[in-house]
């Protein structure tokens, strides 16, 4: 009984079927007894493709030639059948009824209406070919002639409700445009878009119209503020807070970029620009500053040699730092290869910059060095014989000293002698260095030697005045709160007002001028326009500022190409007659003048000028920067090419011209042909005065200066200064 009880169960749980494409129907096959779900099989049945979810009872039938319902009793063509018409021509388009309802198949199309169905450019939907007696778009209402509209007022825009159709023009007063608005009125034309203008501005806001624009329309929009007539797309616009354009965007392209300036140098921090209409307080137009705490940083600051980017260029030091090499011989110039001594800022002791020394023991053999009479490559140039020239002098009085006018220059100085500066010589007691007595004559040819006459004094320009010292004691007399350009042997002494030289009293401690040197002294400035011609005066208007009638401000100019050019000033110096010599610079030109003592103008020259030098034979000498030649113009261009720091007088017919970089040394020029007679210590004198015979003062580059014989011998005179120094002249103490 148990085992039939069982069995009955059974029988009386559903089927469950395989449905592996998951449609919710199982395909026949083994079938399971479950009162409990069974995973992957269904109770339901009857899906004929169990490997397609599109297939099973109950799918819609479509025209795919598949029997989508399981059902192949169905008419596919009956359930899912369309109307379809037979399209003769192959243009896509049946005839004018359709023929069956089917699934289409062959030439059948779904779209009927061709009222050609033989003729494939006829059919609904074709353009119409004017005038061609066929009715090309299978529409009776679309006329086969072009339609003509009346334009009663000639405007250029016909009556939309006054037309003909006609193959032909109609003649005057007829055009193809039918959109008048009014065609009894030329003013009023065809439909358009247009827009409300509430402030007259011209441009309407909101939204716009398409039809017969009203009165007070306009037929332009974009107006962001349609209330203010100072305000559309037409407007400039103005640094004002307002977005005046109606672009968008507020103040755009016309404010002005600030910088804040923290310590006052008249440079912006980089970092924090702001955008003004108005320049906010504490800020200025120009940046360029790396460092606003700090009023001694910023572009175009003095580069220091400290490690610190002063000039804000992102480097430190530059054009400071030099290489040194040993110089073993004290020559100035390095052995060829000489291993680097240093980088710094500052010579070390015993370093030069230069490596072109073929004997580093012998401080007399080294590039440059004036090649003497002997067996020895003085300057190194492989040929110890090669421009080879010793100078003798002749000597009259058999003193030993020879006129300095008489220079021989020779290899032989048989019956000369090898030195000059004697000031008589036709008398035997008369030469450099004989023993002077007081009130008689000057015997050793320096009138500064006299034991009768006053003290000397030297002039030393320093931090913004000038001071005067005893030249045999180094003890301070006195100063002058000015710089002084230049001291005559009387003692007249001049400074600079403007472009001017005034002479002025040293004895009263002021620099008020007691009478004007030189009026005018210099070319007065020149203003020049350069745009692709001929240089011409300029400085007029190109522009004058305006409105123009959107309401843009355009700001005057004066011509861009325009530039003034000013003469500088550069160097001044007065004779022993008195006359005063001085030099100028600019862009556009340089030269020179000398005037008379007696004010009148004695002589010019073109040329670059910063330094002069008076020596016999009245010849006056100028250096440049990089040469010095004579004004003469016999000598014109000698000199070697040596950036002088100054070119200085020295006794016996020499000239002393100082270095003003590391890559060149002081040194002894001969005062008639410019030639370099030998190098000059200490080698890096900056400036060098003559106040003896052998006897010179000579500024270091720590401002210290010093006295020395000019061949080693040095001895100090003053301490180094922060300011530096600049020596003048020597006259007597006033």
């Amino acid at each position: 009984m148990i085992l039939l009880w069982l069995a009955a169960c059974d029988h009386e749980c559903p089927e469950w079927r395989v449905d592996a494409d998951g449609d919710g129907f199982g395909a026949s096959g083994v079938v399971v007894h479950s009162c409990q779900p069974v995973e992957g099989r269904v109770t339901t049945k009857g899906d004929c493709d169990d490997a397609d979810p599109a297939i099973h009872p109950g799918a819609a039938e479509v025209c795919n030639g598949i029997d989508d319902d399981c059902d192949p009793a169905t008419d596919e063509d009956e359930l899912a059948g369309v109307r379809v018409w037979r399209d003769r021509d192959g243009d896509g388009y049946g005839g004018l009824d359709p023929y069956a309802v089917r699934c289409p198949r062959g030439d059948d199309a779904t779209v009927g209406g061709d009222c050609d169905d033989d003729l494939a450019a006829t059919h609904p939907g074709a353009a119409e070919i004017t005038c061609n007696d066929i009715d090309d778009d299978c529409d009776p209402e679309t006329p086969d002639g072009r339609v003509y509209y009346r334009d009663a007022d000639r405007d250029g825009f016909g009556d939309p409700n006054d037309s003909v159709v006609a193959c032909q023009h109609p003649g005057p007063g007829w055009i193809s445009d039918g959109t008048d608005c009014d065609d009894g009125d030329p003013s009023i034309r065809g439909f358009a878009e247009y827009w409300e203008d509430a402030d007259g501005d011209g441009y309407g806001g909101g939204s716009s119209q398409v039809g017969c624009p009203p009165p007070d329309t306009v037929e332009r929009g974009g107006d962001c503020d349609d209330e203010d007539p100072l305000v559309n797309p037409w407007r400039c616009e103005q640094c004002n807070g307002v977005d005046d354009d109606c672009n968008g965007l507020v103040d755009d392209g016309v404010t002005t970029t600030y910088w804040p300036d923290a310590d006052g140098d008249g440079y912006g921090d980089d970092g924090a620009p702001t955008e003004a209409c108005a320049r906010p307080v504490g800020m200025i137009e120009v940046d360029g500053d790396c460092d606003d705490a700090d009023a001694s940083i910023h572009r175009g600051a003095a580069e220091v040699c400290d490690g610190v980017d002063q000039d804000c260029d992102a480097q430190v030091d530059e054009w400071l730092l030099v290489d040194f090499f040993a110089d073993d011989d004290g020559d100035g110039h390095a052995a060829v290869g000489a291993p680097l001594l240093a980088t710094a800022c500052t010579r070390p002791p015993g370093g030069v910059t230069r490596r072109d020394d073929c004997d580093d023991a012998d401080p007399e053999r080294t590039a440059g060095a004036p090649e003497r009479c002997d067996a020895i490559d003085h300057d190194c140039d492989g040929d110890p014989r090669l421009g080879a020239v010793d100078r003798w002098y002749v000597d009259r009085d058999g003193d030993g000293f020879g006129d300095s006018t008489t220079v021989v220059s020779s290899c032989s100085g048989g019956g000369l002698v090898a030195r000059g500066g004697d000031a008589d010589d036709l008398d035997p007691n008369v030469f450099p260095g004989a023993a002077e007595v007081c009130g008689g004559p000057l015997s050793d040819g320096d009138p500064r030697t006299d034991p009768c006459a006053p003290a000397t004094c030297v002039w030393i320009v320093e931090g913004g005045q000038t001071a005067f010292y005893d030249v045999d004691t180094a003890q301070q007399l006195g100063t002058l709160p000015c710089e002084l350009w230049t001291v005559g042997a009387d003692g007249t002494a001049v400074t600079r007002l403007g472009t001017s030289l005034m002479a002025v009293d040293p004895t009263s401690g002021s620099c008020f001028g007691i009478a004007q040197v030189l009026a005018p002294s210099l070319p007065a400035p020149r203003t020049y326009c350069y745009d692709g011609y001929p240089y011409e005066p300029c400085g007029y208007f190109d522009r004058y500022p305006y409105w123009d009638d959107r309401g843009c401000y355009y700001p005057g100019y004066e011509e861009e190409c325009c530039w003034t050019h000013f003469s500088e000033l550069t160097t001044a110096r007065l004779d022993a007659n008195g006359g005063v010599w001085l030099g100028w610079r600019a862009s556009w030109d340089a030269g020179g003048r000398h005037y008379h003592p007696s004010g009148a103008l004695a002589g010019s020259w073109s040329g670059y000028v910063h330094a002069l030098a008076f020596s016999p034979p009245d010849r006056v000498w100028t250096a440049n920067g990089s040469r010095w030649s004579a004004l003469d113009e016999t000598l014109a261009g000698v000199g070697a090419r040596v950036t002088a720091g100054s070119l200085e007088d020295a006794l016996d017919g020499r000239m002393v011209a100082a270095a003003a970089d590391w890559d060149h040394t002081a040194a002894f020029v001969d005062g008639r042909d410019g030639t370099v007679l030998a190098p000059f210590d200490p080698l890096d004198a900056r400036d060098v005065l003559a106040v003896g015979l052998d006897d010179y003062l000579a500024v270091l580059p720590d401002g210290s200066v010093v006295r020395t014989d000019g061949d080693g011998s040095v001895a100090p005179f003053l301490p180094a200064s922060p300011t530096g120094r600049d020596l003048l002249e020597l006259s007597p103490c006033p």
